[in-house]
């Protein structure tokens, strides 16, 4: 009889252990968030792309970075190219222009591209703009996208550009806040995220 209750009280807190974590990870938040968008690519042989965008860091601790990323999506669903700039991340308290370089081949289906930002800190991207290489004549040719200089303006989100929000929070990330501030003496406008979590 005892071993019987000791198997019930044994299953039962193993219930509520599994359950327990399960929650535990369903809440829990990222310590990074990222915005994005894609184009949809198609190329008879490997063609290079460049992306290029001004950013500006200002960290609260030294594990706070961020980084332009770019994600080529294959047709049957792999991936062929990314980078996310981890190993060179951006931590220069001044705007620069970043670059990635990339390729795409007769498998890609289309190219994901955005900013990224990890840990605590203000985040500031702007002039968003995509190069890809004429078959042709071998030259980089400016790739039309959605509002990469931020200016065109929506009440509820970034117009053209993915990220999860809700109230100007992330509700995927710990902690950060996404807004279009005023740059370049108040006559244009950049995407700033600011990390105030953990």
């Amino acid at each position: 009889m005892k071993n019987s209750k000791l198997t019930k009280l044994t299953l039962c807190l193993s219930i509520l252990t599994a359950t327990s974590s399960s929650l535990m990870a369903q809440n829990k938040k990222r310590d990074w968030t990222a915005f994005a968008q894609q184009v949809n690519v198609q190329a008879s042989q490997e063609l290079r792309f460049t992306l290029l965008a001004t950013v500006k860091v200002d960290v609260v601790k030294r594990k706070g970075k961020a980084g332009l990323w770019a994600r080529v999506d294959n047709k049957d669903s792999t991936t062929g190219f990314f980078e996310n700039m981890c190993r060179k991340p951006i931590r220069k308290n001044s705007s620069e222009i970043y670059v990635i370089e990339g390729g795409i081949d007769k498998n890609s289906k289309e190219i994901l591209f955005g900013g990224i930002a990890y840990g605590n800190g203000t985040y500031t991207y702007d002039d968003f703009e995509l190069y890809l290489e004429n078959s042709k004549t071998g030259k980089m040719e400016l790739v039309k996208i959605t509002n990469g200089n931020f200016e065109e303006t929506a009440t509820t989100d970034v117009n053209g550009w993915n990220i999860a929000l809700e109230n100007g929070e992330d509700i995927n990330g710990d902690g950060f806040e996404v807004s279009l501030v005023y740059t370049k003496n108040n006559t244009s406008t950049a995407i700033q995220i600011v990390g105030q979590g953990k």
